[in-house]
């Protein structure tokens, strides 16, 4: 894949890693409170703890695919659930401690504050019903304590989590036609009911629970008391944040309206928000105290980069980092200094959102070429770009959506050139027109004539190689033929 060297310097890079399994995504991933080590879960059946410094420090193998991870504050433990119905306990030595299976799809799970217990919601295989939803209950030492019938949305999102200190289970169910914020006690119980609110958060303690419906934000306590609201966002809310001291909310739309859609409130409601007009279908993280807003946007921009901003908790913005690559997945450390970010690539960035000038961060090592992704994924294309001078070439994969990784589309992705920031530069001009035919295991390239007149004999040279190198992978074409407006 295409490395990242930030413009002009890796500014705020702490350490890069490129797929841990051949390019699959990341499903998810928790970052530990100084954010020294981040836990991730690849599509893939096992899970990695990386070091900062650019080290695997372990990894586990499991009997399924990991797709939710989830860490005690409070113990250096965590839990994660399979897509095939376990859910599996480590202790803070990374030792699995227990497991349970449920035998069902998991389509939610969460760990509470203590690491004593865990909640999930399934669905019972494929072609799920709602009425048949289960709430399951399980301790750290795999015993199921209870599990239970609930209204569930089969679609989602669910927003689980489950509180000790608040005695409680919340998520989002189902209430005649529509949702509904749930909340249990930890006995199985059903305590109270919210309609038509589509999305919740909640403190650590459990004593903040958030809700957004439409417009509207709506704070209560556990026990479902409406302790103040807030219906003057002019936007639908898409995602409610509260941070675990009970500090703050903040909440965000993810629609595009050309209006503020990123509301930060303190959770007393006692003062108004502050508003900021952030990027459509971004990726909003919030520090545990509350203080640091992050805002992580990729969907929007035509060329392939993120673009990563901080707020503070008086709404200034405090950083702001471009990375190479569309960043799909990230997580920021409880204590906000540092982004774990994942690319649709695979890939993996640490970066510091804490220093003074994040162009003079002291990296412990520099951001490497990672290797061209092997296997049988028809996604990926292999791509020759040249370096920094112009001299060589350096091969990267990158991922393709829709319509395969056939020739004709790698030929596309060259002409798109490499990602901004990457460090590398296009070998082919923008927009040419390079026409590809085939005939049994034969590709003719024909190539305009322009191309020929374009700088020296080093940049046609890179030109042809690159086409060259870019076809090779491709394991159905033995003949290679170039063609110059139609002539050999």
């Amino acid at each position: 894949m295409d490395p990242i060297i930030p413009e002009g310097s890796s500014s705020g890079l702490l350490s890069y890693f490129g797929s841990l399994s051949a390019g699959r995504e990341i499903n998810d991933l928790v970052v530990a409170f100084g954010g020294q080590k981040a836990l991730l879960a690849p599509q893939d059946n096992r899970i990695y703890l990386l070091h900062q410094d650019g080290r695997v420090l372990w990894e586990s193998p499991l009997e399924g695919e990991p797709f939710k991870l989830a860490q005690s504050p409070a113990e250096p433990s965590f839990a994660l659930a399979t897509r095939e119905g376990q859910l599996v306990f480590f202790d803070g030595s990374h030792q699995r401690s227990a497991e349970h299976n449920l035998e069902r799809k998991i389509v939610d799970f969460a760990l509470a504050e203590d690491g004593g217990m865990a909640a999930a919601l399934t669905l019972p295989g494929d072609g799920p019903e709602a009425e048949e939803a289960l709430l399951h209950l399980v301790d750290n030492r795999g015993v199921l304590l209870w599990e239970v019938p609930v209204p569930l949305q089969a679609e989602g999102p669910y927003d689980l989590h489950v509180t000790r200190g608040g005695n409680g289970i919340a998520f989002i169910g189902r209430y005649e036609d529509g949702p509904a914020l749930m909340w249990y006690s930890l006995r199985g119980d059903l305590r109270w009911q919210k309609p038509r609110f589509y999305r919740v958060s909640l403190s650590q303690k459990g004593d903040v629970v958030a809700g957004v419906s439409g417009p509207l934000l709506m704070v209560f306590d556990q026990w479902g008391t409406r302790k103040w609201g807030y219906d003057n966002t002019d936007v639908t809310l898409s995602h409610v944040l509260v941070s675990p001291n009970s500090q703050s909310i903040t909440a965000y739309s993810a629609y595009s309206t050309g209006q503020d859609n990123l509301f930060y409130f303190p959770a007393q409601g006692n003062t108004l928000p502050w508003k900021a007009r952030v990027p459509a279908q971004s990726a909003i993280s919030l520090s545990a105290s509350g203080e640091d807003v992050v805002v992580t946007s990729w969907q929007h921009y035509l060329e392939e980069f993120t673009l990563i901003s901080v707020f503070d908790d008086k709404g200034r913005e405090t950083h702001s980092l471009q990375v190479a690559g569309r960043g799909r997945k990230a997580a920021l450390s409880p204590d906000g200094s540092t982004l774990v970010l994942c690319s649709g690539d695979g890939s993996i960035f640490f970066l510091d959102l804490k220093a003074e000038a994040l162009a003079d961060v002291q990296h412990t090592r520099p951001p490497t070429y990672a290797p061209v992704a092997d296997g049988p994924f028809r996604d990926y294309v292999t791509l020759y770009f040249f370096d920094d001078t112009a001299t060589g070439l350096i091969p990267v994969s990158r991922r393709v959506a829709n319509g395969g990784a056939g020739l004709e589309r790698a030929i596309e992705e060259l002409i798109k050139g490499p990602r901004l920031g990457s460090g590398l530069s296009r070998t082919l001009p923008r927009d040419v027109g390079i026409a590809v035919e085939f005939e049994e295991n034969t590709v003719f390239i024909n190539l305009p004539e322009a191309l020929a007149s374009l700088g020296g004999s080093t940049q046609v040279r890179g030109m042809v190689d690159s086409l060259l190198y870019s076809s090779s992978h491709f394991p159905s074409v033995n003949w290679l033929h170039f063609l110059k407006e139609g002539s050999a």
